[in-house]
């Protein structure tokens, strides 16, 4: 039987004996779709002492839970965790002192990256799960057995995976690169609310300075008039009709509204703010203008980059990781512009700590002409095959 605590006295008493627990497996449901952040409903645990699934809805104040999993002395397990780990830095500022996430862990291990829960319990623990509930409203009460026992089973198997997964990983000497993998993580998280954010919108690229200005003050009005209607960014100003104000670079409500979409009556009411936004940018001083942003994908790279990521690849293979976890063409693309920059700049991802160690020789030299790309045979069929020339 699936318990659920809805009641203050039920979850201070369970978060009483987590205290004593060392390793605690968790999951959440929430619902993202309709909130300025994701609405925590559900969080499942899966502890020593016993399952239980905590009501986030129903309770209102559980931050004592995410002061208890940050408590010293404690591992906590996860899948796919980066939603948990937002949900307690959020709470706490602070996450866990130790973690696991068996999907990153999956990966260190060279299985398929990024896998699903269900695949790897299928895989470790030859455990058939059915996902039936992917599409629920969390936030409803109350919530049916099916439900219930759907949100169970999400912990259920995370101490299991954990308990034959870290051995493997401590026996070929991984072990140590999960911390590297969850500190970046979190480092990630913590960019994220930063107010640098609106740089990740698509199209940037092509704006001037004074538009990325426009661009950037449209951006900070939609994340405070969002987080104040508790309503998703993107349904108050898709990221594309800020990139279109910026390119038209006016105030005036007449000018904004020959863009088609903005005569909605959805933007309409927040014309004013949007035309104030555009008005503050464009008395910025020319010091005052943002830096122009890169593309992400450089296409001077194109080829270049193509080959160097069949290396990454074959890395991959013969090291048995999963190429998904160790990088994309992005981060090939961030390595060859870091290589033409002469090391002047930050190093990225693939330049650094245990990706760095793995496989940064061979890829340096590559970019150094020192590496051959050949077809090799083998039972699956035809794969590429790296020969390094000696220096």
């Amino acid at each position: 039987m699936t318990v659920v605590l809805n009641k203050p006295d039920q979850f201070h008493k369970y978060c009483d004996t987590l205290e004593s627990c060392s390793l605690i497996g968790i999951d959440t449901e929430f619902v993202g779709e309709d909130h300025y952040r994701p609405k925590l409903c559900l969080i499942q645990v899966a502890a020593e002492q016993g399952n239980k699934i905590i009501d986030a809805i129903e309770l209102k104040d559980i931050s004592r839970f995410w002061h208890v999993i940050t408590m010293p002395g404690k591992e906590i397990i996860l899948h796919a965790g980066q939603q948990e780990l937002h949900f307690c830095l959020n709470s706490v500022n602070v996450r866990p002192q130790k973690v696991f996430d068996v999907q990153i862990g999956a990966g260190l291990l060279g299985w398929d990256y990024p896998a699903s829960y269900a695949n790897l319990v299928s895989k470790l623990l030859d455990v058939k799960l059915k996902k039936s509930q992917s599409r629920t409203d969390w936030r409803k009460r109350p919530l049916n057995a099916g439900q219930l026992k759907y949100a169970a089973e999400d912990v259920a198997y995370l101490l299991k995976m954990h308990e034959a997964m870290k051995p493997k990983l401590t026996k070929i000497g991984r072990i140590g690169w999960m911390d590297e993998e969850i500190h970046r993580l979190e480092t990630r998280i913590r960019n994220n609310e930063s107010n640098d954010r609106w740089r990740q919108m698509a199209g940037l690229s092509v704006l001037s300075e004074p538009q990325l200005a426009i661009a950037c003050q449209l951006w900070i009005w939609r994340e405070k008039k969002a987080a104040e209607l508790d309503r998703p960014v993107r349904r108050l100003l898709r990221d594309d009709l800020i990139i279109e104000l910026a390119k038209l670079g006016s105030e005036a409500h007449s000018k904004i509204f020959t863009i088609r979409e903005m005569t909605q009556q959805r933007f309409r009411r927040h014309i004013d703010d949007i035309s104030l936004a555009i008005s503050e940018a464009k008395k910025l001083k020319t010091h005052q203008l943002p830096e122009k942003v890169r593309k992400q994908i450089n296409p001077h790279y194109g080829l270049a980059g193509q080959m160097l990521n069949v290396v990454l690849s074959a890395l991959c293979e013969q090291k048995k990781i999963a190429a998904g976890l160790v990088g994309s063409l992005q981060d090939v693309h961030d390595l060859i512009a870091w290589h033409e920059s002469k090391h002047k700049t930050k190093p990225p991802k693939l330049a650094e700590g245990w990706r760095c160690e793995l496989i940064g020789s061979v890829l340096r030299k590559a970019l150094q002409s020192q590496v051959k790309i050949a077809i090799g045979k083998s039972k699956g069929g035809f794969v590429p095959k790296i020969e390094i020339e000696d220096d």
